[in-house]
């Protein structure tokens, strides 16, 4: 294969290369499209980032409450504990004046039938 045969493809007899280049000028008929969807999408990219931090400043506040929501349920819990102890009761109503009772008085209960009592 000749260095003729391999150039045949590629034909620069003819070809002035002293002249300008000649260089495509883009109209703006051909950019602003280009432009306008570039636009957008910087558009598009800033609302969705700040979205995303709007909704990164609401989880955090949901996080600080959660947390401080359990924390008062824990407080919360203990001082139920505290208040259903058997021996604070006893005294909570030695305070208010109650006394153990004397005798129980059992009343009979009537179902729905009235078939009887229960035991």
């Amino acid at each position: 294969m000749s260095v003729r045969s391999a150039r045949r493809g590629l034909d620069l007899v003819g070809l002035d290369f002293s002249g300008r280049a000649v260089r495509w000028r883009p109209r703006v008929r051909e950019i602003a499209p280009i432009l306008a969807a570039a636009l957008l999408a910087a558009l598009l990219v800033a609302v969705l980032r700040v979205d995303l931090l709007r909704v990164r400043y609401a989880l955090a506040d949901a996080v600080a409450r959660e947390q401080s929501l359990l924390a008062e349920k824990r407080e919360l819990t203990v001082e139920m504990r505290q208040l259903r102890q058997p021996s604070l009761l006893a005294e909570h109503a030695r305070e208010r004046g109650f006394v153990r009772p004397e005798h129980v008085i059992r009343l009979p209960f009537a179902d729905d039938t009235g078939a009887g009592a229960r035991p």
